[in-house]
């Protein structure tokens, strides 16, 4: 049996703004990769983000007794903590970064916009 990878991004949408929290980690990322502070986001079909939901929901039962904060590499747990405590709908999809010579053009940091089915985000690694 493999470990299952998830190559997929959570945030938050609530009256028209993504929410979604900014981690230090992310500004080594732009600073390595020659990204602006700046995100972009794709949403992944809605029938893929209710698999991928209906996975990560088990995932995370047990940690959200304990969440206090956002973690960094949580962005499931953090997002459904969010939308639980503030309202909003979770979103599951791709997250990059704008690169500073491209100017629109992000770095896919999670998933990538031609991801369209679960298969493409979620994979098996045999040990």
């Amino acid at each position: 049996m493999g470990a299952v990878q998830v190559n997929a991004h959570a945030w938050v949408e609530r009256d028209g703004k993504v929410i979604d929290p900014w981690f230090s980690e992310y500004d080594l990322v732009c600073q390595k990769k020659n990204c602006k502070n700046q995100r972009k986001y794709q949403a992944a079909p809605a029938d893929v983000q209710k698999r991928l939901k209906a996975m990560l929901d088990e995932e995370i039962k047990d940690a959200k007794a304990t969440w206090i904060a956002p973690l960094y590499g949580s962005s499931y747990l953090n997002a459904v903590m969010e939308a639980e405590r503030n309202g909003g709908v979770v979103v599951l999809g791709s997250m990059g970064f704008i690169l500073a010579r491209l100017k629109k053009i992000p770095w896919w940091e999670y998933g990538n916009p031609k991801f369209t089915t679960y298969d493409d985000f979620v994979k098996t690694k045999n040990f």
